[in-house]
C-alpha cells in the first residue's frame, strides 16, 4: 500500500508494452479512448496513479496480475476486466509474467460505469481484444484497420455494458448518451453499409428498443437519421469540395450514383448537379 501516495511506473528490463493511438482508430476515438496499449510482463511491472485523470480499463489475457486501491489487494486473473476511475488512487503489478491490455478513457464516461470500481468480473472477449489490437498495430489497410476498430469498438462496449449490469443501474440519460454517441460514430463513418442490425448491436439493445429511443429523441426511425446526417454530409461536399457525384455517393454509402442522386432529390428538390449549380 506503499505506492498509493505516489505516481510511480516500473517497466522491467525484458518486459515490453506497445502502444495504440486512437486518432488512427475512429471507432476508438468515438469511445472516448485517449491511449491504448499492450503490455507483456515478464519480469516486473508496476503502475501507481494518484488521483489519475483518466479512467482505465484493464484485460487480462495471460498470467496474473494484482490491483491494488485502498480497499486492499486484488487478483486479476486471464479472462477478466476491471475498470478503475479517475480520481481514484490504484496500484496494479506483477513480478511474474502477465499479458494485458489497457484503455485510458477522457473523463465524459459515464458515472454509472464506474460504481462497481476493483469489482472484476469475467469477460469472453479477451484474446479477441488482444488479436484485433496487434492486427491494428501491423496493419497499414485502411478498409481492413476501419472494420478491425469497429469490432474492438463493439467488444470495448461489452465490456463496459458489464459493468453498468453488474451495478444494476440504468437511466434514461445514459441512454441518451449512448444513443448520441453511436450516431456521433455513424457520422465519422457514413461511407459504410449501415443497418438497424449493426445499430442495435452498437446500442447493446434490441431493434424495437433502438426505433423506440430515436422516435423519442430525434422524431424518426434509425435508418431515416443515418439518410439525415448522408443529406447534410452530402450538402457539405456539394459546396465545399469539387469532387464528382460519383465520390460524394460513395464517401457517404451509395455504391450507385445514380440511387444517391435519386435520394438527394427527394431530400431536397433538386439533383446533387442543380444543388451545387444553385447554391
Amino acid at each position: 500500500m506503499k505506492y498509493l501516495s505516489d505516481n510511480q511506473f516500473i517497466l522491467g528490463k525484458t518486459s515490453k508494452e506497445r502502444f495504440l493511438n486512437p486518432q488512427t482508430v475512429p471507432a476508438l476515438k468515438a469511445l472516448g479512448v485517449t491511449l491504448a496499449g499492450i503490455t507483456d510482463v515478464f519480469d516486473e511491472y508496476l503502475c501507481a496513479r494518484n488521483a489519475p485523470l483518466h479512467h482505465r480499463l484493464l484485460i487480462s489475457v495471460d498470467g496474473v496480475g494484482w490491483v491494488e486501491n485502498q480497499k486492499g489487494q486484488f487478483q486479476i486473473l486471464p479472462g477478466q476486466i476491471l475498470l478503475l476511475p479517475a480520481g481514484q488512487d490504484f496500484v496494479y503489478k506483477s513480478n511474474q509474467p502477465w499479458k494485458f491490455v489497457w484503455f485510458m478513457f477522457d473523463q465524459t464516461l459515464s458515472t454509472s460505469l464506474l460504481s462497481s470500481i476493483l469489482k472484476i468480473e469475467s469477460f469472453d472477449y479477451a484474446q479477441e481484444v488482444l488479436q484485433l489490437c496487434i492486427l491494428l498495430l501491423l496493419s497499414d489497410d485502411n478498409v481492413l484497420r476501419e472494420a478491425l476498430g469497429l469490432r474492438l469498438q463493439t467488444l470495448i462496449e461489452k465490456a463496459l455494458k458489464r459493468k453498468v449490469e453488474s451495478s444494476n443501474e440504468s437511466s434514461g440519460s445514459n441512454d441518451l448518451n449512448k444513443l448520441h454517441r453511436l450516431f456521433n460514430n455513424v457520422e465519422q463513418q457514413l461511407h459504410l453499409s449501415w443497418s438497424v442490425e449493426d445499430l442495435s448491436a452498437l446500442m447493446f439493445c434490441s431493434k424495437a428498443s433502438l426505433h423506440r429511443h430515436c422516435m423519442r429523441q430525434y422524431d424518426c426511425s434509425p435508418m431515416h437519421k443515418i439518410t439525415q446526417l448522408r443529406m447534410s454530409r452530402a450538402v457539405d461536399l456539394l459546396k465545399q469540395t469539387d469532387w464528382s457525384i460519383k465520390q460524394i455517393a460513395q464517401q457517404i454509402g451509395f455504391k450507385d450514383p445514380l440511387n444517391f442522386s435519386h435520394r438527394f432529390k427527394q431530400w431536397h428538390n433538386l439533383s446533387p448537379k442543380h444543388y451545387r449549380e444553385h447554391k
